[in-house]
């Protein structure tokens, strides 16, 4: 059997249409057209044809089968179904988590990734009011203390601006009295002189002994009075005391908090700014490696045992496969990289012979064979390769490679009539003629796949002669610096490791102070309030007055009093005395009284003027008492406020700093219901190819079952007639069946023509040798069809691969048809097999 029908490329054409070329890259060494025989027929006799029984046996087995496989098939479509449930059900989870997250973003939109910005300048703006906060905070507290301290000496000025009303009061009533005395003296001197008002005088001497007796009873009220002041001053003194150690505490915790929410807010700034670097990082070690070349290469066993073996075809065979299940990944950032062909700059020169030895190295790798790395001689050599194939001015097409200083050249040329390409489309052309001279390089005897699989260095260079793009690959051996890899891929990812540990020590970092943050946030504020109402209670007990400087003053104004009672008794008494006295001596009693009167009558008007005066500065010192009771009423209502206000902006930041973690969890739970889905898909799709191939070899047991019916009906049929006729070929061709007893011709080779006509329908060939009927089987994957111009010669790969693995030889059916008739007629095509 010719095995060059497997699969064989006719052109370069084919080769680059074959791995997915744009342009058709043509190899350095000439490509002959392939012309394909139509193999020799192969026949086996058949000595011993399958009989009824047999056939029947064989159709019974394939029933089996068929029932096996159709349990099979119901199995895998219960596995669908429920394959698809589970996928339903992870959707719906997905769905579920989408919202959530949704959620997330809605209740806390400055945690989004888009709002980072805005959330570190709403984080700032949280501090700053803190901070504003705190100062007011502290300013007021100044004010107050100012307020109280004026509140404090206002209340003295109001008590000694009261008792100097109270004093005044005391002298003008004393006053009158006195006048009303004098009065009361004059008119009992006037009495005694005229012998009239004894009685009278002596009532008013009753009375003024009366007043002094009251007069001493208010004494006696005010000095207890003033005991009981004294103890009031005392406690209030101790609760003053009380107070202010308290707000001294009070104020020490406050200052502790506000320092500890100092240092957090700072921190936070400072892990924040380390966070935000490290995002940086994260991205640009994630962009590098999401733009890093990757190539993956299909497993070589096959190759390599072809390779090993020397069949060409083979090669040929396996090699189509790896290239159809390989694959690269070209960064995007290539696109933007303009080469001008023949002036690649050094480092474009370097990026593709690097990318070319990640080819190589990969395809090495799975051969069993070293890594191939780039050194700057190589890429010198392919350099100067480049420069001497345009010097020369024809393609190696035409004239061959021209000698240098290499251990292997390849070339790979490509019509194109642009001067320049990206890079992306160079590393594409440049993968596609690495895949073709090593998989696909038969028409150049695999000279190409020598050179790739030998030497330990490569250089590439890319160059234009006669409107063809030359990629020139040049091999070698020893010397020059090795180039490393910047993009190497273990390297990024290493990289890419690093940042994210470090992104995740600064976000645990962050994180952690944040709480702090928050706690200190919200310890401050509690502390704050603890003071705030720490020196309310203080207020409250310096704005009680002070009480025995009051008492102390009534037991004067009680002790005057009582001096001026006993001094109105003293009078009366001498107007009593008075009715006693001589002429002369009543007369010079009454000018006294009225000299007394006078003095008595001044002395009243100057009292009633100064009780005005202190009347006017007891109300002004009130006033101003009252307006500095307001302003620190005011001052504690915003003291109030700005506490509210701490409480507040610590609740919002515990606020903000939560949302994150909300949205963050939120998202790691869609992320983990976004994987279950994919793994619910992926068993979908798993379950689903299992039942859409159990489903087609099902139908494919069912078709062999149909032919084996069929077979044995053929059979059984055959041997039924067998039993009284005679199979015969009349002189026209003509077959058919004569009894047994019925007059023959000339003998003819029997042969059913249904069997023939069965045959030929199956492209097979039916001929006479030596009286007997043959019939040769096509070659396996080979279809032959009539044209105008001749035979068509079809070749099938994948049918070549269903049989190959098959040993042993294989009857047809047309075998069958001489069965118990003619034995020795049943002939067979038997496919040559690959061990």
């Amino acid at each position: 059997m010719n095995k060059k029908s497997i699969k064989t490329f006719a052109t370069g054409a084919a080769i680059a249409t074959a791995i997915g070329a744009t342009s058709a890259p043509v190899f350095a060494e000439e490509v002959k057209p392939v012309t394909t025989e139509t193999p020799a027929a192969e026949t086996t006799a058949v000595e011993t044809p399958k009989t009824a029984a047999e056939a029947k046996s064989e159709v019974d087995a394939q029933a089996q089968v068929v029932a096996d496989v159709q349990a099979q098939v119901e199995t895998a479509n219960h596995q669908a179904q429920f394959a698809n449930s589970d996928l339903s059900n992870a959707q719906s989870a997905v769905d579920t988590a989408t919202q959530a997250v949704k959620d997330a973003e809605a209740n806390a939109a400055k945690a989004t990734p888009e709002n980072i910005a805005a959330n570190q300048s709403d984080q700032t703006a949280n501090l700053a009011d803190q901070t504003a906060n705190l100062a007011d905070q502290t300013a007021n507290a100044a004010e107050t203390d100012e307020v109280n301290a004026e509140i404090t000496a206002q209340t003295q000025a109001v008590a000694d601006a009261q008792t100097a009303v109270n004093t005044a009061q005391a002298e003008k009533d004393q006053a009158d009295a006195t006048v009303a005395s004098k009065e009361a003296d004059v008119k009992a001197a006037q009495d005694a002189l005229s012998g009239t008002g004894l009685a009278e005088a002596q009532a008013t001497l009753d009375q003024a002994t009366a007043d002094v007796k009251t007069a001493q009873d208010n004494v006696t009220t005010a000095t207890t009075a003033v005991d009981t002041a004294k103890k009031a001053d005392a406690d209030r003194q101790t609760k003053i005391d009380a107070a202010t150690t308290d707000v001294a505490v009070k104020t020490d915790a406050v200052n502790t908090a506000k320092a500890k929410l100092t240092t957090a807010q700072d921190t936070v700034k400072t892990t924040t700014e380390a966070v935000s670097k490290a995002t940086d990082a994260v991205k640009s070690a994630t962009d590098a490696l999401a733009n890093v070349d990757t190539v993956t290469i299909a497993d070589l066993t096959q190759f390599k045992a072809d390779k090993a073996s020397g069949d060409s075809d083979f090669m040929t065979d396996s090699g189509a496969t790896a290239i159809e299940q390989s694959s690269t990944k070209i960064g995007e950032d290539d696109k933007a990289d303009v080469v001008a062909i023949g002036k690649l700059t050094v480092d474009q020169q370097q990026k593709l012979s690097l990318y070319a030895a990640q080819v190589l190295t990969e395809i090495r790798t799975k051969l069993g064979i070293s890594d191939i790395t780039v050194t700057d001689a190589a890429m010198d050599s392919a350099k100067n390769q480049g420069a001497k194939y345009v010097a020369r001015g024809t393609s190696v097409a035409q004239d061959g490679h021209i000698a240098g200083d290499y251990t292997g050249e390849n070339i790979s040329t490509v019509y194109s009539t642009t001067d320049t390409v990206t890079m992306y489309d160079l590393k594409q052309l440049m993968y596609n003629a690495i895949m073709g001279q090593t998989f696909a390089d038969a028409p150049s005897n695999w000279g190409h796949l020598k050179n790739n699989l030998k030497g330990n260095h490569i250089g590439v260079d890319v160059v234009k002669v006669n409107s063809q793009l030359h990629i020139i690959s040049v091999i070698q051996t020893a010397g020059g610096t090795e180039i490393t890899n910047p993009n190497d891929p273990a390297a990024l990812q290493a990289a890419l490791t690093q940042a994210q540990a470090a992104l995740t020590a600064a976000q645990t970092a962050s994180d952690e102070a944040k709480a702090k943050l928050t706690q200190a946030s919200s310890d401050y504020a509690t502390a704050l309030e603890a003071k705030t109402q720490a020196e309310k209670v203080l207020a409250d007990a310096t704005a009680t007055p002070l009480q025995t400087q009051v008492a102390e003053n009534n037991l004067l104004l009680a002790t005057i009093a009582l001096q001026n009672a006993e001094a109105r008794k003293a009078d009366a008494q001498k107007a009593v005395d008075n009715f006693s006295a001589n002429l002369a001596e009543k007369k010079a009693a009454l000018d006294t009284a009225k000299a007394e009167l006078a003095t008595a009558q001044a002395t009243a008007n100057s009292k009633a003027e100064a009780l005005k005066t202190a009347q006017a500065n007891l109300a002004s010192q009130q006033a101003t008492l009252n307006s500095l009771n307001k302003e620190r009423t005011a001052l504690l209502a915003e003291k109030d406020r700005l506490v509210e206000e701490a409480k507040a902006l610590a609740e919002e930041l515990n606020d903000y700093l939560n949302a994150p973690a909300i949205l963050a969890e939120a998202q790691a739970t869609l992320t983990a219901k976004q994987a279950t889905l994919a793994e619910a898909q992926a068993k979908a799709e798993t379950a689903q190819a299992k039942l859409e191939a159990l489903t087609t070899k099902l139908n494919e047991e069912k078709a062999k079952l149909a032919e084996l019916q069929a077979e044995y009906a053929t059979v059984k049929d055959l041997e039924d007639k067998a039993k009284d006729n005679i199979i015969a070929t009349l002189p026209d061709g003509t077959i058919v069946a004569v009894p047994k007893t019925a007059p023959t011709a000339e003998t003819k080779p029997a042969v059913d023509v249904n069997l023939v006509k069965d045959a030929v329908a199956k492209s097979q060939d039916v001929k006479v040798v030596d009286g007997k009927v043959v019939v040769a089987n096509p070659q396996a994957g080979v279809a032959v069809t009539q044209t105008a111009t001749g035979e068509k010669v079809t070749y099938s790969r994948v049918e070549r691969a269903k049989t190959l693995p098959n040993t042993g030889e294989q009857t047809s059916l047309l075998a069958l048809a001489g069965v118990a008739v003619l034995s020795g007629l049943g002939l067979a095509a038997a496919r040559r097999r690959r061990g």
